[in-house]
């Protein structure tokens, strides 16, 4: 750290933008319209899940579950007071919550107490944060309001279908390494179907994560990661008789796929025999044409005008949905299925749930301690890669279960005792197996659900390339470049193409609020003719690229947190130093941050 007149080495900036006004505090209390949002944590080994609701009269509604306890929850209603401090309590049992939200509303610190004819279990401090929760909880009326008659409306009536960006995130990123997993691509682009699909997972009330998991695995799979929304022919075919020769009613020669049948000794007669009562009887196919026009598409690759017919009726009717101001008809627009994400993700989802595919639903392999992923298969295509999906899905599981644990948000990082752990170098140095889990990746935290790993102690170690999907360069393993470019890229779908070490990413003949590294604005930290550090009036914003200068290779950081005295940065390659605060002032309508830091880039 150096003081305000100490000199920088490097060249600076000039003037800057009009200075944009912090951000307020989020107005929890007085929001105009509702909001809700979920909150995860656990204390004294049971694990709290708390769904809080502001209405639009602005009380507190909500509902609790604890685990071990009761699936079904209790109910909780309350009040939340100007300094974002609230109370709840429960209307079926004696629970109390009594806490505050961050000013961000994006974590809680609460109390907890109910008392039991047993006996009062109690929690003094309790800290939750987000969880991941594909289904909003209906707000219920107050007494006064409600009809004495039966609701008629539906979980997709009651149901909100915005997807939060960290709901989406997280389903992001069980999206690319479920994609890994299934050696399946994943671009940028494909993060627009993964929201569409856990769009309509919510809208369907699907709640369970298992089966969230199986339906993107499958979507992945059947896809080849969103990248093939209409089914691909052979090679050497006119794709119209290549799909009238595999799904049309009257086929008359072989196929790729047949040639191991043949091997076997079946003829080409019985093949050809067998797949025509197929196409007529199952996929409903009678006219010459139909099996080009109903082809697979989407993102479970509907096949077949009997399922197109089906889908009509069950799925896209009763969803009300309109596109100029029509229900669509897939029947007479099959194509619709793979250019239409909300038709392609509705049939997916519910899809897979009502039986649509093959008669054989979701919810009879995959609910609540029932998973049998293997199984799970038979829902679209019977045994068919079955326990390579199963992984896939497992993945996907897992990391969407770690997300509805609380984590994935905010900032996860390793204790004192386990950065010890990670430092210590046997004396005989790395065994092999020691060696190869570095070159893997030891975590040392993560921030949005995006990791950091353990470069060891020499800064200049690198432990080979690192790749993301599709063969995409990150940088070298596990330096601070790599994790800035891994997570900009995750998190924002933004790639930051230049190469370079980390004091290539500061340019010194950029003006301050101007295009620097990969096109992207950077903002200044002190003044190329004085060389001292003056600041930007644009302030630093998470997510912000930091660029530190340093006597070797420099290095970059990301912003995870901002306040008006200092900002927290999140890195790697600074041993086991996840997190790091850097003060930060305004003077004179400037944002000055203190340490070495050069400028700060903002990835859009």
């Amino acid at each position: 750290m150096f003081a305000p007149e100490q000199r920088l080495t490097n060249e600076g900036g000039r003037a800057a933008p009009k200075p944009q006004q912090p951000a307020a505090p989020l107005g929890l209390k007085k929001a105009p319209k509702q909001w809700e949002r979920t909150f995860v944590g656990k204390a004294k080994d049971v694990k709290f899940q708390l769904r809080i609701i502001r209405d639009e009269s602005g009380r507190l509604i909500g509902r609790y579950m604890a685990t071990p306890g009761s699936n079904a929850g209790w109910h909780v209603e309350g009040v939340i007071r100007e300094d974002n401090s609230f109370i709840l309590k429960g209307t079926d049992n004696n629970a109390e919550f009594e806490g505050k939200f961050s000013p961000d509303g994006k974590k809680i610190s609460t109390s907890f107490s109910n008392k039991t004819s047993s006996g009062e279990f109690k929690v003094e401090s309790m800290h939750m944060g987000f969880a991941f929760v594909p289904v909003r909880m209906a707000v219920p009326k107050p007494a006064e309001q409600q009809s004495a008659s039966p609701s008629n409306s539906s979980p997709e009536q009651n149901a909100e279908n915005e997807v939060t960006p960290g709901e989406l995130q997280a389903a992001i990123r069980a999206a690319q390494e479920t994609a890994k997993t299934l050696g399946k691509s994943f671009t940028s682009s494909s993060k627009v179907h993964v929201e569409a699909i856990l769009r309509h997972c919510k809208k369907a009330g699907i709640t369970d994560l298992n089966q969230v998991a199986y339906i993107l695995a499958t979507g992945i799979w059947e896809s080849n990661g969103f990248t093939a929304l209409r089914e691909k022919y052979d090679s050497g075919w006119d794709p119209e008789d290549y799909f009238e020769q595999k799904y049309g009613c009257n086929p008359t020669k072989t196929l790729k796929s047949d040639n191991r049948r043949l091997a076997d000794g079946i003829s080409a007669q019985t093949i050809l025999a067998k797949r025509r009562e197929r196409n007529i009887m199952e996929l409903g196919n009678t006219k010459p044409g139909d099996g080009y026009k109903y082809r697979g598409r989407g993102y479970v690759h509907l096949t077949g005008k009997a399922g197109y017919t089906r889908a009509q009726k069950e799925i896209v009717e009763p969803s009300g949905y309109k596109i100029d101001g029509k229900i669509p008809n897939i029947v007479e627009n099959p194509d619709l299925a793979a250019s239409d994400r909300d038709l392609a993700g509705m049939i997916i989802a519910k899809g897979m749930m009502m039986g649509l595919f093959t008669k054989k639903r979701l919810s009879s392999y995959v609910t609540g301690a029932n998973v049998d992923f293997t199984g799970a298969r038979r829902v679209v295509n019977g045994t068919d890669s079955a326990s390579l999906i199963a992984s896939g899905a497992a993945r996907a599981s897992q990391l969407l279960e770690s997300n509805s644990d609380g984590q994935g948000e905010g900032i996860e990082e390793l204790t004192t005792e386990e950065r010890d752990a990670v430092r210590n170098i046997p004396k005989g140095g790395y065994t092999q197996e020691e060696l190869q889990g570095i070159i893997k990746g030891v975590e040392i935290g993560s921030f949005k659900g995006i990791s950091a790993y353990y470069n060891g102690p020499i800064e200049k170690q690198t432990w080979a390339n690192s790749f993301g999907a599709g063969g995409l360069y990150y940088g070298w393993k596990w330096q601070c470049v790599e994790f800035v470019r891994r997570f900009t890229h995750l998190n924002s779908g933004v790639y930051l193409y230049e190469k370079g070490h980390a004091g290539t990413w500061f340019k010194n003949h950029v003006q301050d609020g101007q295009k620097g590294h990969s096109g992207h604005p950077q903002y200044r930290n002190y003044d190329a003719k004085t060389n001292l550090r003056t600041g930007s009036r644009t302030k630093p914003e998470v997510g912000d690229v930091i660029v530190i200068g340093t006597s070797t290779y420099g290095h970059v950081a990301i912003v995870a947190e901002v306040n008006d005295e200092n900002i927290v940065i999140v890195q790697q390659n600074v041993e086991t130093k996840f997190t790091e605060s850097i003060p930060m002032s305004n003077k004179n309508g400037k944002w000055i941050l203190g340490s070495q830091v050069l400028c700060w880039i903002r990835p859009k």
